[in-house]
């Protein structure tokens, strides 16, 4: 599942090895499976219904990650090599320029993401932190 995540202020960031940590402020959009009544699309995941949530948060923790290599099988054919060798090669240069442009985000910016696979943890009905694979667009919320 991809989610959507718009910073209107961002408190800190840091690369710590092979992550980008953001604390924040925003809007975190997701889909979540529901009840057949309480649905809102015929979008399913796992082949069950769901629906649409937004959860505004303050001083979130969002964890990303590059998204999985994939691993290149000595038998495979050498088109389909070729393939994971190109396709691992935009995930690493996505990465690269994702920490770039983290390294390159201010105090006080606004900026929007998508994350995939995430671990959601939410607290006395508060969102804390949002985990899982994605990167920084090219261009921020407020250029």
């Amino acid at each position: 599942m991809i989610s959507k995540v718009n910073l209107t202020t961002v408190r800190s960031v840091a690369v710590e090895g092979d992550k980008i940590i953001i604390i924040g402020d925003g809007v975190f959009q997701s889909r979540m499976v529901t009840t057949e009544e309480g649905k809102d699309s015929d979008f399913v995941i796992r082949g069950q219904p769901s629906a649409k949530y937004k959860a505004q948060g303050y001083s979130v923790k969002f964890t990303i990650t590059s998204h999985r290599l994939l691993d290149i099988s000595k038998d495979a054919p050498e088109e389909d090599k070729k393939s994971v060798r190109a396709y691992n090669e935009r995930i690493t240069k996505s990465w690269e320029r994702s920490v770039v442009l983290a390294k390159q985000l201010k105090k006080g910016e606004k900026v929007s993401f998508f994350i995939r696979g995430e671990e959601v943890v939410f607290n006395n009905g508060r969102l804390i932190s949002v985990s899982g694979s994605g990167n920084i667009p090219n261009q921020k919320a407020n250029k």
